[in-house]
């Protein structure tokens, strides 16, 4: 969560919508007449990111139309909540571009439900592929939390389940059926769990340890300072790993990499090697171009960097004075014959040649020496997180070797 609200994804904008429309949702559920507020919420969530209405699909029609009937007797379909409806599908057709585009609206999510997820999927489909996607979910727990506050939080949502009676209990479901709904309609389809996918239900079930604390201190009200104690011991590894991301992101290599850049000379040719999203931002003192054997309009484009087409890979015949590996080519394993599958959407630099041209960059028989090696490096205790291959990693940048001057009566 910390990382991506460094970034520019839409996890953490869509996130804050999605958590304010369930605290409206609760407040329906008590009785207040929310209901316009809640949906202009949704809205609001779902036209940052598509996929927080996922979240919303279950919550909705349980504690809008079922919670108000059966607690106090309400219509189904009152004043409300008609109005309410009408002035978000009137928002979100003309917001979305649904009302005004509606060809390209439906292209959109033809593309959403067809390339842009359908060949990501890591699970195959069919039960056995759920069960696979569902334990891939639950291993990946430490990412977000540590072990006993995971189980403390599954021990809230059993206290709620058994010990809580009517409307509190349904109350206290609300973000278990959030989290419920997200997974069932949108992990489920997209059959994924990357970090991002799986944000929803770690902030979902993050209240339900208020649940278990909440219990434990009217379980054992004269233990109140150990209860403390125990909940900080248990929270501990959590918040050091919030600042290890913290401080890995102000620590990061690529800023020794730019400063590095940025004293070089006007007009300095450099060639960069590698993604955009891996590589050090380039000032406009340089010269930048990114060679490659990847045809130019298969790449993701950097502003500022022309794109060249180099089958051989060698960077002799133009001589640049520098040249910048991203942090994903800044690695020894770059130069075996096989460094791993290529990632599946950007510059891969994984066949023969290329490893060919990293072993010729090290052992300097392309004319090059290693000139900055910028690490992160953090005090004791905190370490250098790596997240996605993006963080923590070394930029390397190699400046050509000028030739030794010759002897006079040679």
């Amino acid at each position: 969560y910390v990382y991506y609200a460094h970034t520019g994804n839409l996890e953490v904008p869509y996130l804050f919508w999605l958590a304010w429309a369930l605290v409206e949702i609760d407040r329906v559920a008590n009785g207040e007449a929310r209901e316009k507020q809640v949906l202009l919420l949704a809205v609001a969530a779902t036209l940052t990111k598509d996929q927080a209405a996922a979240a919303l699909l279950l919550p909705l029609p349980i504690y809008l139309v079922l919670v108000p009937r059966f607690t106090r007797n309400t219509a189904i379909f009152r004043r409300n909540l008609i109005v309410a409806s009408i002035l978000a599908v009137v928002v979100f057709a003309f917001a979305s571009g649904a009302a005004l585009n509606p060809s390209g609206f439906h292209k959109r999510l033809d593309y959403l439900f067809g390339p842009a997820s359908k060949p990501w999927a890591e699970v195959p489909p069919g039960f056995m592929g759920s069960l696979m996607l569902l334990k891939n979910a639950i291993l990946v727990t430490p990412r977000f939390v540590p072990w006993p506050v995971a189980l403390l939080a599954v021990a809230g949502i059993g206290h709620v389940i058994f010990r809580k009676r009517g409307l509190e209990r349904a109350r206290l479901l609300l973000p278990l059926f959030a989290a419920l709904s997200f997974w069932s309609f949108f992990n489920m389809g997209a059959r994924r769990t990357e970090d991002r996918f799986l944000l929803p239900e770690s902030i979902f079930l993050a209240p339900y340890l208020a649940v278990t604390f909440e219990a434990a201190c009217e379980m054992f009200p004269k233990r109140l300072n150990l209860l403390v104690a125990a909940c900080a011991l248990a929270m501990a590894p959590a918040l050091l790993a919030i600042a290890n991301v913290d401080a890995t992101l102000l620590a990061d290599p690529r800023y020794a990499a730019e400063d590095w850049i940025d004293a070089l000379p006007n007009g300095t040719r450099v060639e960069v090697y590698g993604s955009a999203q891996f590589l050090p931002r380039l000032g406009s003192n340089v010269i930048a171009t990114r060679p490659g054997i990847e045809p130019i309009d298969d790449r993701r484009h950097i502003d500022g960097v022309a794109e060249i087409l180099d089958p051989d890979l060698d960077p002799r015949p133009r001589a640049p004075t520098a040249i910048v590996l991203a942090t994903e080519l800044s690695t020894d394993a770059m130069t075996n014959v096989d460094s791993g599958p290529a990632p599946p959407v950007w510059m891969s630099y994984r066949d023969p040649k290329s490893h060919a041209f990293f072993r010729g960059l090290r052992d300097g028989s392309l004319g090059y020496r290693r000139a900055l090696t910028a690490t992160c490096s953090l005090p004791w205790p905190l370490t250098c997180r790596e997240i996605h291959h993006s963080t923590a990693g070394e930029v390397w940048i190699y400046a050509r070797m000028e030739p030794r001057p010759q002897d006079p009566q040679k």
